[in-house]
């Protein structure tokens, strides 16, 4: 590879749905991007992500957090129209809604609560008695103590998403290099210069770390001991002849109705290292929450299983931003379940750190001192 190959604006380590968003959005502005895959692009926490674009139901108090959440996801309506013009693929942006339910009291309040903040930021969380759950969603049990239903909370293909942003960053001149796993991070004084990879060393202007569960490693070497961690996720997917409205949540599983006409049910968090073996004890605690929330789930036919790592941190919320005293590098990593919900506004901001455009949202809470941590 020539010396003009080796060289970019930007560095972004890391093919799934961050970094891809992050490729797209900064190669709309005309940045050169070299993204460096470890593996296969948005094989990771990608492939396996449900694709849930879920404001309020993945959050439970107000905050930082939630400014970010929604203003993601109300991107998402108009970048399905921009992204399929600019790539073809259609990410299967699917307005069906979310309906969560209260198994006990102990879910009824947590859901209520949810009605409470979700008006401080124009959301509708509308509670429902049971009678009229079952109307919304025929195929809920009688025995629920009511539910919530979240109009505005939808769903996406993850793989679909990341392949949509990857394809138009390419069209837009950004490259990606697979199976090209980064070494270590090189610097020049205090400043982030570049990186060692397999195939040889690369030159940026900026680095953008977004490699998920495995971030943490490049920045041992730079004494920076970042708080991510795999999150483990064991999912499975199944026929129910019925077939379901929305997407119904109770506390700890949920259930989505796809296109293809499969019901995916998710997802366990088990801290397990990098370990993604399936197992019957985790796909069987699923079905049984399932199956106390939507009872046809009992004879529904089993499709398959999976599992992926979702980079947690103890905040529960992403690292966005400059490293203090690292010139050069830039955060995008630990999204933990917001992934595919996050990945617009991820983009976008980090576009704006680089090109030093005014930011569409205050990037203090998500920064290494935003986490407590400089």
């Amino acid at each position: 590879m020539n010396a003009a190959h080796k060289q970019a604006d930007v560095i972004i380590i890391g093919a799934g749905i961050i970094g891809s968003s992050i490729a797209y959005h900064m190669s709309k502005k005309g940045i050169s991007c070299l993204v460096l895959e470890r593996g296969a692009a948005a094989q990771e926490a990608t492939a396996a992500s449900a694709g849930m674009l879920g404001a309020m139901m993945e959050t439970d108090a107000p905050g930082p957090l939630v400014e970010l959440a929604v203003a993601s996801q109300a991107r998402y309506r108009k970048l399905a129209e921009t992204l399929f013009e600019d790539s073809g693929v259609d990410i299967e942006y699917t307005e069906c809604g979310t309906v969560g339910v209260a198994r006990d009291e102990a879910e009824k309040a947590a859901l209520l609560q949810k009605c409470s903040f979700a008006r401080d930021f124009g959301q509708r969380v509308d509670w429902i008695e049971t009678g009229r759950l079952l109307e919304l969603e025929p195929g809920l049990s009688p025995d629920l103590l009511g539910g919530v239903h979240i109009p505005g909370d939808h769903q996406v293909q993850s793989p679909k998403v990341a392949l949509a942003f990857r394809t138009a960053a390419i069209r837009l001149g950004a490259r990606f290099l697979e199976h090209t796993p980064v070494l270590r991070l090189l610097t020049e004084g205090r400043r982030v210069a570049g990186v060692e990879t397999t195939d040889g060393s690369f030159y940026a202007d900026h680095v953008v770390l977004a490699g998920g569960s495995w971030s943490p490693g490049l920045l041992t070497g730079l004494g920076i001991d970042l708080p991510v961690y795999p999150v483990k996720g064991q999912c499975y997917s199944a026929i129910l002849p019925e077939g379901l409205k929305h997407t119904v949540f109770a506390l700890k599983c949920y259930l989505m109705p796809k296109r293809d006409g499969t019901i995916l049910v998710g997802a366990t968090q088990e801290e397990a290292g990098f370990d993604k073996s399936p197992t019957a004890q985790g796909i069987a605690y699923l079905h049984e929450i399932a199956a106390s929330m939507v009872p046809a789930m009992k004879k529904a036919v089993f499709v398959r299983t999976w599992t992926g790592l979702r980079p947690g941190n103890p905040q529960l919320k992403p690292f966005l931003g400059p490293v203090e005293g690292r010139e050069g590098l830039l955060l995008a990593t630990g999204h933990f379940r917001k992934g595919t919900l996050l990945a617009p506004i991820t983009g976008e901001m980090l576009t704006s750190m680089v090109t030093g455009e005014a930011l569409p949202l205050d990037p203090s809470p998500f920064t290494l001192r935003g986490h407590g941590l400089q």
